[in-house]
């Protein structure tokens, strides 16, 4: 008996070692670096955040509502999940309200570039309201305008409007297509 329990702590003994270097070391797995080669560290996050810029004269300048923001500092942006973006109407313009399915603001606040199920609609009381829908949209806050070179939608009760690339023109309430438009439109 007394044996048996000797081999046991010699064996014991003998493949501690060698199985807790294999437990701390273990087998390296070679992950892949992010395409664009800059690593996407998270350095904060917020949850169901809600941002508002303000103008110089103490007016509202745009409020966005996102489900998860993360700031990168790597990349110098903070990346925006399901974003809805207000833009409130000033003096006599109607407000406008954007989604996407993400988001992406610089650092330098310039500009807020939206993705995915882009949807622009106008919040006017009127009963034909607008709703514009593209792939891409450019958001400029402090020109108060919008870009996208991509196919974008424009819809107006019946009427439907397609081209590619447009700018939206908020402080004159202006929107401008930029080439191959094609409508249809019902007559009243």
């Amino acid at each position: 008996m007394l044996n048996q329990r000797w081999r046991l702590a010699v064996v014991a003994t003998l493949l501690t070692p060698p199985l807790l270097w294999l437990g701390w070391s273990g087998p390296t797995v070679n992950t892949p670096a992010p395409s664009g080669g800059a690593e996407e560290n998270v350095d904060f996050f917020i949850e169901q955040a809600r941002i508002t810029r303000w103008q110089d004269d103490g007016s509202e300048a745009h409020q966005i509502n996102t489900e998860l923001m993360q700031h990168l500092p790597e990349l110098s942006l903070t990346r925006l999940h399901n974003p809805e973006v207000n833009v409130p109407g000033q003096d006599e313009t109607t407000p406008y309200r954007l989604r996407a399915d993400t988001g992406e603001v610089p650092d330098s606040h310039e500009q807020v570039e939206l993705a995915g199920g882009v949807l622009l609609h106008d919040n006017s009381q009127s009963e034909a309201t607008v709703k514009l829908s593209t792939e891409q949209l450019t958001l400029y806050p402090a020109e108060e305008r919008a870009h996208t070179a991509q196919i974008v939608r424009v819809e107006r009760g019946d009427d439907t409007t397609e081209a590619l690339g447009m700018d939206v023109y908020f402080e004159e309430q202006r929107i401008e297509l930029l080439s191959d438009v094609k409508g249809v439109y019902h007559a009243q």
